[in-house]
């Protein structure tokens, strides 16, 4: 490096540093928030479980139900940024590869799910060959599958979500297909950015804050896949993980 450019070469990686270490803080920040709150909230989910219990139906106990949604919605937040801290300190090269059989990944997610989607009275089918066996980084793909489906059984406001698995070539190509409502146009073209939420969701009270696919897209990245995210012609969307293998 020619001296005249020391100075600023020794800047930049002074910089860089700085830009490295206040990312680390961050996500330490995030992962031990995220900790800190878990048992608290569990302990008052408790307690007032407890005392619905013990109340007859009065307006009290009604204030008491919906304080026991929003703390399981605030529950599943705090889950989430648990996920997108440990995911963010990993690295691709970090990554283990696990043989294991694609359908049971997916009916194990599926059935992880299966609550939520009874509630919102929504039918999951799964269409995926039970010999199919890859190697890919396992647990990341559960998580990212399970994001998947729960941002379609919230959002979608579907009757019915298909889940199809394939291999083509040396990819596993993943798909959650519903017959919903689609994407909105505020949100499809930013969809997996942290936090982000479309008008309508917002309006309509329905619980996330917007990290399900920003969580996707961060696996897909540490995975060197491709993620896509597609509205049907009629109606409905798809997203797609393409995986290489």
């Amino acid at each position: 490096v020619p001296n005249e450019l020391m100075p600023m070469v020794k800047a930049l990686n002074a910089l860089f540093k700085r830009v490295s270490l206040a990312i680390t803080r961050e996500r330490q920040f995030t992962s031990e928030a995220a900790h800190e709150l878990r048992t608290p909230l569990a302990a008052l989910k408790t307690n007032v479980q407890v005392a619905l219990g013990a109340l007859e139906q009065t307006p009290a106990k009604e204030e008491l139900v919906a304080i026991d949604h929003g703390i399981t919605r605030l529950s599943a937040v705090v889950d989430q940024l648990l996920i997108i801290a440990r995911v963010d300190s990993l690295e691709s090269a970090q990554l283990p590869r696990d043989e294991f059989n694609v359908h049971q990944l997916c009916s194990t997610v599926i059935g992880d799910v299966a609550q939520m989607a009874y509630e919102q009275q929504i039918e999951l089918s799964l269409v995926a060959d039970e010999s199919l066996q890859v190697s890919q980084h396992q647990a990341l793909l559960e998580i990212a599958l399970r994001n998947l489906i729960e941002n379609a059984i919230k959002h979608a406001r579907a009757s019915q979500i298909e889940i199809v698995a394939h291999q083509i070539d040396r990819q596993l190509v993943l798909k959650v297909v519903d017959d919903g409502v689609g994407f909105a146009d505020d949100i499809l073209s930013n969809a997996t950015e942290r936090f982000s939420r479309g008008r309508s969701t917002q309006s309509e009270g329905i619980a996330g804050v917007g990290l399900g696919l920003a969580i996707v897209k961060r696996i897909t990245q540490l995975m060197n896949a491709e993620l896509k995210i597609e509205n049907a012609l009629e109606k409905g969307a798809s997203v797609t993980l393409i995986i290489p293998l």
